[in-house]
């Protein structure tokens, strides 16, 4: 659903859409470092639980957030999070 050789906002709104939608919410922030350098810091939240990730915004960081999302719904306890996760990535694939 995302381009990997290109990274953008929308690429990440996306993502998190997909990978949070109906079972948790989601917040994040984009930051300007030296020499143009962006970082991110995200936040997944469902219910009092939450995951917070900070990392450069690159491709790999897309990547790598992607194949994350299985240990996140086991730490915010969705349920079946091997399912969740398969389905949705699934659908990203589409």
């Amino acid at each position: 659903m995302f381009d990997i050789n290109k990274v953008n906002k929308k690429d990440l709104e996306t993502l998190l859409e997909v990978m949070t939608s109906g079972i948790a919410s989601y917040d994040y922030e984009l930051t300007h470092g030296k020499n143009e350098m962006q970082f991110v810091s995200v936040t997944i939240s469902r219910g009092d639980r939450k995951y917070r990730h900070n990392s450069k915004f690159d491709k790999a960081f897309l990547c790598r957030l992607e194949t994350m999302f299985y240990e996140i719904y086991k730490r915010l306890m969705v349920p079946d999070p091997e399912i969740e996760y398969k389905k949705r990535k699934l659908f990203l694939n589409i």
